[in-house]
C-alpha cells in the first residue's frame, strides 16, 4: 500500500515539474523575443540617425481610422480594428470564464 502512494507522489510531483518546466519554456520565449524586438529598434533608431535617413524603418505602425497598418522589414500588413476588437473580447471571456471556474472551487474548499 505504501508503494503505491509513492509511485503517485512520484508521479504528481513529475507532472507538477512538467508543468512549471514548460511555464518556464513559454516565458523565456517571451522574453527573448520582447530582448530581440527591443534590440532591433534600438539598432534601427541609432542606424537611421547615423545615416540620416529617417523614411525607412524596420518596424512601426500607425493608425488610419478603423484600420492599422503594421510595418515589418519591409512588408506592411493591414489590420482591422474589428479583428483586434473581437481578439480582445474572445480572450476577456476566457480569463473570466477560468477566474469564475477557479472562484467555484475555492468555494468549494472552503465549504468542505
Amino acid at each position: 500500500m505504501v508503494m503505491f502512494m509513492g509511485a503517485r507522489l512520484k508521479k504528481y510531483k513529475e507532472k507538477k515539474y512538467e508543468k512549471r518546466r514548460k511555464r518556464i519554456k513559454r516565458l523565456s520565449i517571451v522574453v527573448l523575443f520582447t530582448f530581440f524586438l527591443l534590440g532591433l529598434y534600438t539598432v534601427d533608431c541609432n542606424f537611421r540617425k547615423l545615416m540620416c535617413v529617417e523614411d525607412k524603418k524596420v518596424f512601426d505602425y500607425s493608425n488610419n481610422n478603423d484600420i492599422y497598418t503594421v510595418h515589418i522589414m519591409g512588408s506592411d500588413y493591414d489590420i482591422k480594428k474589428e479583428a483586434i476588437d473581437n481578439m480582445v473580447n474572445n480572450i476577456r471571456v476566457k480569463v473570466n470564464d477560468i477566474i469564475l471556474d477557479i472562484q467555484s472551487v475555492i468555494d468549494n474548499l472552503l465549504k468542505d
